[in-house]
């Protein structure tokens, strides 16, 4: 949706006083712009987005503003929020989470001279008439069509299993037909409203919609000046000369990053190739790969772990018993390998989502024949496996309650290990680990995943993170050290994350 400020949203935003929500934020691109503008403005700016890939305080501070942001999905906020003025729905593209969306502002704004200004994405290909599902599992059974991991392609209406656009998402398998798609969502809900909308439609990066009640036009003058001036031909020409310029900014990055790559493939194939022509010396052409490749190791470590990262089949992919784990599963290894050696009482995890990783940990304490797990979300799911040796709790890691409930878990056990997985901002991560780092034994460890994020070496644009985090707590811990040996597999989400307690 960010690539619509400049041209339409900004204008639409300058004739709106209040408060503005934004659906959907991931690396805060538009969630940038759009707390600038509020700042300015003097607007309230909500976020909902349950697994942003920035850090708050840090935006804040760039900004100089301030804004709220619920972890949590949207169809459990929208519901406590009245009163608002425009919303930038961008979330989950399924016909279920956007009619619902829909039908709780409504609920909240019953009266068209109130209802918020709608702004939303996604009315064109690929998910006007397509559902997408970041988690199928909360969408109700009877409006969840057929889907699977397989790439889209322009004109067609089956999925291509070989084709790698959005492959590693949940898409519905087909194409059209009701309660399907986001542009489907939106005319089911217009359809059924008693209030009389406006509509305009904008069929450029994938779709972006403005939906306002007549009501709201008739009695904000600014407003529906923009509104005409939207439809007239000198925007028109307007919008295709915006469209071609980023068009050409972004094709031009995709060469250019094209160009490098190829530059790095051809040195490697020269490489290869002059190796090949030498099969006299006295080591063959793979031991001399073998050593230009160990000249760079962690070059070359770190372009894997990039390319591992960035294709999500950790994040889709890695199941234990069929349970999504969202794991490293070289790091899993050595979560099993610590297990075995460390028989812990108790371990403990902050971060279930599906539960795969705790399901896979009760499995190797089972195996071992002692211990339990606790693990703690904001949300539980229904769908969270069960295990006689796992408890689940609800809240935050750092809430005062669920800290005390861990804490009659703790007394008497004389081994606990502790696993960090939830929210990654860096204040988020060092609370956690003021806290639960009391409680690792000697010998025993303080687990910080996802060590790799903010450039270290993936996500660059995050914000200080788990690892700031870690370096910060060790410059003041010094009865922990970070333990490098358990990185042995060189693939790890964790770097220099395995904190061993030492006294």
């Amino acid at each position: 949706m960010y690539r619509f400020w400049e041209i339409i949203i900004e204008d639409v935003l300058d004739c709106l006083s209040g408060q503005i929500v934004e659906i959907g934020a991931d690396r805060g691109k538009n969630t940038r712009k759009l707390l600038r503008h509020c700042t300015k403005k003097g607007n309230s700016l909500i976020v909902i987005e349950p697994y942003p890939q920035f850090d708050k305080a840090t935006l804040e501070q760039e900004i100089g503003g301030h804004f709220t942001l619920y972890q949590q999905n949207s169809l459990d906020i929208l519901p406590e929020l009245t009163d608002l003025t425009a919303v930038l729905i961008d979330g989950d593209h399924n016909w279920y989470t956007v009619y619902h969306e829909l039908q709780a502002i409504e609920k909240n704004h019953p009266q068209a001279e109130t209802f918020p200004v709608i702004l939303l994405h996604d009315l064109n290909w690929p998910y006007g008439h397509r559902d997408l599902y970041y988690q199928p599992d909360i969408i109700p059974a009877e409006f969840r069509h057929p889907h699977q991991q397989s790439g889209i392609r322009y004109g067609e209406k089956e999925l291509w299993e070989d084709y790698k656009f959005n492959h590693h998402l949940h898409n519905a398998t087909g194409e059209g037909g009701s309660r399907n798609g986001v542009l489907t969502a939106l005319e089911d809900f217009i359809a059924q409203s008693q209030i009389t909308f406006e509509l305009l439609q904008f069929p450029i990066f994938y779709g972006l919609g403005i939906l306002v009640s007549a009501a709201v036009l008739d009695q904000n003058k600014a407003l529906n000046a923009c509104w005409q001036r939207f439809q007239s031909h000198t925007f028109s020409l307007e919008l295709l000369e915006e469209t071609e310029r980023l068009r050409a900014i972004e094709f031009g990055e995709m060469m250019h990053k094209n160009q490098l790559l190829w530059q790095k493939l051809g040195a490697l194939q020269t490489q290869i190739e002059h190796m090949q022509t030498k099969p006299a010396q006295t080591r063959s052409w793979l031991g001399r790969l073998r050593d230009t490749i160990r000249r760079s190791p962690q070059k070359t470590a770190e372009d894997f772990l990039c390319d591992y990262y960035n294709s999500w089949v950790w994040f889709e992919e890695t199941k234990w018993l069929g349970v999504s784990a969202k794991k490293c599963p070289m790091d899993m290894w050595i979560y099993q390998e610590l297990i075995y050696r460390l028989k812990p009482d108790l371990v403990i995890e902050t971060g279930t989502y599906d539960g795969g990783s705790t399901l896979f940990i009760a499995s190797i304490l089972e195996l071992c024949g002692k211990g339990k797990i606790i693990s703690i979300d904001i949300k539980q799911r229904e769908t969270q496996p069960s295990h006689p040796r796992i408890q689940y709790i609800e809240g935050s890691s750092t809430d005062k309650q669920v800290v005390n409930q861990v804490y009659e878990q703790v007394r008497g056990k004389k081994s606990i290990l502790v696993i960090l997985d939830s929210d990654h901002t860096k204040d988020h991560v060092l609370q956690e680990m003021e806290t639960y780092s009391k409680w690792v034994t000697v010998g025993s460890y303080l687990i910080v995943e996802d060590t790799i994020v903010n450039g270290h070496p993936v996500l660059p644009d995050f914000g200080p993170g788990p690892m700031e985090a870690v370096k910060a707590f060790l410059s003041q811990h010094p009865e922990f050290k970070s333990d490098r040996s358990l990185e042995k597999f060189r693939l790890t989400f964790n770097q220099r994350g395995y904190l061993q307690r030492v006294w």
